[in-house]
């Protein structure tokens, strides 16, 4: 059974792999849906 330690072993050398952590921002990029147009705020 991995402990939490193994599993922040894991994690920090990920991050420390920029082309691993590129391919997830790409990946996560893809999933996240389209941001919706911010409306105008109305001046008084």
């Amino acid at each position: 059974m991995a402990s939490k330690l193994d599993f922040v072993e894991f994690v920090v050398e990920q991050i420390e792999d920029s082309e691993w952590l590129s391919d997830l921002i790409k990946l996560t990029e893809k999933e996240l849906p389209i941001p919706k147009p911010k409306k105008k705020k109305k001046k008084v």
